[in-house]
């Protein structure tokens, strides 16, 4: 693929409407990037598999596979891009335009654009010499749910490749470990009544009150008693990010509510985490009238890691110049993790500029991109 039919790929990848949002007012169905990847995978022989996900309309993973035989490499990414404010972009978000160092567009580097640079590393490389196969994989909802890789993984698949790699924006550094998420809503559920006579009620932010003050002592327990090396911030987080309750100041509260989250690591599972919340809430007094429930906001993404010294990452370390890094955000690889391969991400563009209005993509690490993604193919799927 010469730069001219890449860079117009890349126009007809952004140009597509692919929008995942909780409002359904926003949110997009990704149909028609998949019948545009389907004609680029049908251009070079490549064999498609569709799957629709069910809890999504009009939304489906698509598996791509050129070559035969067993292992190689999968190259996953996520076909849906977050929302827009139209008046914080200079141009139109779905119209790739180049300026002086970079080409902006929506989805440029977060995600979708990767699509177009395995096109172009599959083009600089003859496909009839594959003695094993090389996968693409677009998931759906990676912005929301997660639940194209989170099906994705739970269904039997036929492939077990070699390697995985996600082409999210790391600024070209492998990254081999990252953290989880857990978000939830807590609500307390009092009785509310005049103030002047306390008795007659039970004042919900009372008892939250003391939740909090919990989950604070958790937090710092989280801080003091788990470390792993490599993050910017070595250990597990809490965030209360959101509070509301009450209405007035004459009258008792009846209900109060909390949003927070935790970003785990593979040294504080999911599991371990949420047994010690629900710990910290059976130890509230119990009042008559008074009830505590929690509530998953989202399915809980498990941290992942893949072990630095295997030889793939560094043989990706090897490319890309850069030893292999952790990061504090959280991928689809905490569900590819269960294809049981080694997997890391590694993409162009800064992690920084993602979900900001005008983001980029920075000419001059392309041609070393698709360097490192067609050596990545040769070594695992030629030799």
């Amino acid at each position: 693929m010469n730069k001219t039919d890449f860079l117009n790929l890349l126009a007809k990848i952004v140009k597509t409407r692919t929008i995942s949002s909780d409002n359904p007012n926003e949110d997009c169905s990704n149909m028609e990037l998949v019948e545009l990847l389907k004609k680029e995978a049908a251009r070079r022989n490549g064999i498609c598999t569709e799957d629709v996900v069910l809890t999504r309309p009009n939304k489906n993973n698509l598996l791509i596979r050129f070559g035969n035989g067993t292992g190689g490499i999968l190259f996953s990414g996520h076909t849906d891009t977050v929302p827009y404010d139209r008046s914080k972009w200079k141009t139109d978000p779905f119209i790739m335009k180049e300026e002086d160092d970079r080409y902006t567009g929506l989805g440029i580097i977060d995600m979708k654009g990767f699509f177009a640079h395995v096109f172009a590393a599959l083009d600089s490389i003859n496909l009839k010499q594959l003695i094993r196969p090389v996968y693409i994989l677009a998931t759906v909802d990676e912005e929301t749910t997660m639940v194209g890789a989170n099906m994705f993984s739970n269904k039997e698949q036929n492939i077990q490749p070699d390697f995985c790699l996600i082409g999210e924006p790391t600024s070209l550094y492998p990254v081999i470990q990252h953290k989880g998420y857990m978000a939830y809503r807590l609500t307390v559920t009092g009785k509310s009544g005049h103030s002047s006579n306390p008795a007659l009620g039970v004042n919900a932010i009372y008892t939250m009150n003391r939740i909090i003050e919990q989950l604070m002592i958790f937090e710092n327990e989280l801080k003091s008693r788990y470390s792993e090396p490599g993050f910017d911030i070595p250990y597990p987080t809490l965030n209360i990010g959101a509070i509301s309750g009450g209405d007035s100041p004459n009258r008792i509260c009846g209900e109060c509510e909390i949003l927070f989250d935790i970003r785990p690591l593979v040294s504080t599972p999911c599991t371990m985490i949420e047994n010690r919340i629900r710990e910290i809430i059976n130890k509230i007094p119990k009042q008559e009238n008074l009830e505590i429930q929690l509530t998953a906001l989202y399915d809980h993404i498990e941290p992942f890691k893949t072990e630095p010294d295997n030889e793939y990452v560094k043989y990706l370390e090897e490319l890309t110049g850069h030893r292999a890094i952790s990061v504090n955000y959280c991928t689809e690889a905490s569900f590819l993790k269960n294809l049981n391969c080694p997997l890391a991400i590694c993409g162009i563009g800064s992690i920084d500029n993602a979900h900001q209005p005008n983001e980029y993509l920075p000419k001059n690490d392309l041609e070393n991109y698709h360097r490192i993604l067609a050596e990545l193919i040769k070594k695992i799927c030629m030799n």
